[in-house]
């Protein structure tokens, strides 16, 4: 990072402890706002799209701060910004039949390791009544009916991620891999490629990820 004397300032630091603050409470009405959906779906969504304008604020004034938006910085692109100024609006009449100057896919492989399939079971059901309070447990077992499900209710309660920690399995190792992409993913997916890297692809970055030697 390139010297910046306008990070480190006692005026950043103000508005990143505001920033703090205003992501706890917007934290915690998502939380309130995902349980009482009760599985209306579309609640979570309005939910989640608040939290996501108060990540990125607080990701906005970590970069401004310290000039590093890493981690949150990078939902930005999530943002659905409706409200475009005079000059963007010149912008876009200017380049709106320009194809974009860059597409990157991002694309990520983890393995586990089954130990206790019943433990992943009985966790994927856990994870189903946590998002759906109403249901009943034969309602959970009905849902979570194989790994598979129960890996997505794990997920779709926790995020992706958090299956590093699930009950039954152990991760093994995984990987990352940013390539730049000529062909992006369509709004239809009958439509997409069979594979979403082949060897044609300009190869960007890679991390891998092991947790066992």
């Amino acid at each position: 990072m390139d010297d910046d004397t306008t990070t480190w300032t006692p005026e950043g630091a103000a508005r990143l402890t505001t920033a703090a603050e205003s992501l706890q409470d917007a934290i915690g009405e998502h939380a309130r706002a995902s349980i009482a959906a009760a599985g209306d779906d579309e609640a979570v969504f309005r939910a989640s799209e608040e939290l996501l304008a108060a990540l990125v604020a607080y990701g906005t004034a970590q970069a401004e701060h310290t000039g590093y938006g890493f981690p949150l910085l990078v939902l930005e692109q999530f943002v659905d910004d409706d409200e475009d100024d005079d000059e963007d609006d010149d912008d876009d009449d200017e380049d709106e039949d320009e194809e974009p100057v860059a597409v990157v896919s991002v694309v990520q492989r983890h393995d586990y390791e089954v130990v206790d399939a019943d433990a992943v079971m009985a966790a994927g059901r856990a994870a189903y009544l946590r998002v759906h309070p109403g249901d009943t447990d034969d309602e959970a077992s009905a849902d979570v009916s194989h790994l598979g499900r129960a890996l997505y209710q794990l997920a779709h309660a926790d995020g992706w991620s958090s299956l590093a920690d699930a009950d039954g399995i152990d991760p093994i190792g995984g990987i990352v891999a940013v390539a730049r992409q000529a062909t992006p993913l369509g709004p239809d997916p009958d439509d997409w490629v069979d594979t979403v890297l082949d060897d044609t692809d300009d190869l960007l970055h890679t991390q891998d990820e092991v947790y066992r030697r």
